[in-house]
């Protein structure tokens, strides 16, 4: 009874998976990335469809179906690279299609090997396919996850790395829950990669495999829900190549020679407080372009964009404090000086001044 409960479990995982995973393509915003996030949690659901199957004894009554389980493992990584990068740069690589021409030649395999006739498809599996492909399939599988994981993971900093350049409200598009869906699925495929490599030393079997499946629907269940919740939020697109030039705008900003008259324009002028300031809009009113000013502020600062805006603005909301306000006021001062959520707001206070906002105005406050 404990085993049947515990496969209920596994089942209840599936039914999640497949409900969400349908309802990720009617979301309207980002449409391409939830498509293929529902093509990674299918991918999940069909496997284990197959794995529970043969758990239950579907197979038992017909000996042609007497082969190994259809394998879809090298279509896992793919899906996970390209959701993230349709996440981040609202599109695909050209001829991505390429991706998934492994995965459509290891189902071939496994389909041809279901239709042979009994006897060559017995011989092949003795003779070829527990000696020979499995070995080769596992390794292939290994170095399409550590592939696209490697892929995947670059792009996903590089895209922190870019908000922090290009975003005065970098703090709200970090993006904690895709880290988190990157770190749980990295340890699935790691699960994935010992099963693989346990299937060429033992034999297999159904129980041996319980502890992988319970990790997939574990993974499936987070997947829905978290997925769910997500799905709809507006993610700035990073873009590849920012443009070598801006249109000039004020003629009293066009001819600052330097990082330290563009650095004061943009103090003087209090543009860091507006709250979807961004490097390329900044470069706009100083009449120069994004790569010349990101040089020259992290040249004449050492930091980047988003920490030279947001210490501007933290800088406004501390001098503030100081003049005694009420607890209540000081949220009401944030966004009056650019920040336009609590959660960013405090994040980037604790980090420029190592307090919270309220304990910095209980310390200096009576100090003013």
């Amino acid at each position: 009874m404990a085993i049947d409960n515990a496969f209920a479990l596994l089942f209840l995982g599936l039914v999640n998976g497949a409900s969400i995973g349908s309802l990720l393509l009617f979301k309207g915003r980002n449409r391409l990335a939830n498509a293929l996030l529902s093509g990674f949690i299918f991918s999940l659901v069909f496997r284990m469809l197959i794995y529970i199957a043969g758990y239950q004894g579907v197979y038992d009554p017909h000996s042609w179906l007497y082969v190994p389980s259809i394998e879809i493992s090298l279509v896992y990584g793919p899906f996970i690279y390209l959701y993230v990068r349709a996440l981040i740069l609202k599109g695909l690589p050209d001829r991505c299609y390429l991706h998934f021409i492994p995965v459509l030649v290891q189902v071939a395999y496994y389909l041809t090997l279901l239709f042979l006739p009994s006897k060559t498809q017995f011989e092949w599996v003795q003779n070829v396919h527990l000696t020979t492909v499995l070995h080769l399939e596992t390794m292939l599988v290994v170095v399409s996850m550590a592939g696209y994981f490697y892929l995947t993971w670059r792009l996903y900093n590089e895209y922190q790395v870019w908000l922090g350049e290009q975003r005065s409200d970098s703090e709200n598009f970090r993006l904690p829950w895709l880290k988190r869906f990157l770190i749980c699925s990295a340890v699935f495929l790691c699960f994935w990669i010992l099963f693989l490599l346990f299937d060429t030393l033992v034999e297999f079997t159904y129980q041996r495999h319980f502890l992988l499946f319970a990790v997939i629907s574990l993974l499936l269940t987070y997947l829905a829900f978290e997925s769910w919740r997500h799905s709809d939020q507006a993610i700035p697109a990073m873009a590849l190549n920012d443009p070598s030039s801006a249109p000039q705008q004020s003629k009293k900003v066009k001819q600052l020679p330097d990082g330290e008259l563009w650095l004061r324009a943009l103090k003087e002028h209090e543009y860091w407080r507006d709250p979807e300031l961004s490097l390329a809009g900044l470069a706009k009113k100083l009449g120069t372009n994004t790569s010349h000013l990101s040089a020259a502020i992290n040249q004449r600062t050492g930091e980047n964009f988003n920490a030279v805006v947001n210490q501007m603005r933290i800088s406004s909301v501390c001098r503030k404090l100081k003049l005694g306000v009420s607890e209540g006021e000081i949220l009401k001062i944030a966004l009056q000086e650019g920040f336009n959520s609590k959660n960013s707001f405090n994040r980037s206070f604790k980090r420029f001044t190592g307090m919270t906002p309220s304990q910095y105005r209980q310390k200096y406050s009576t100090k003013s």
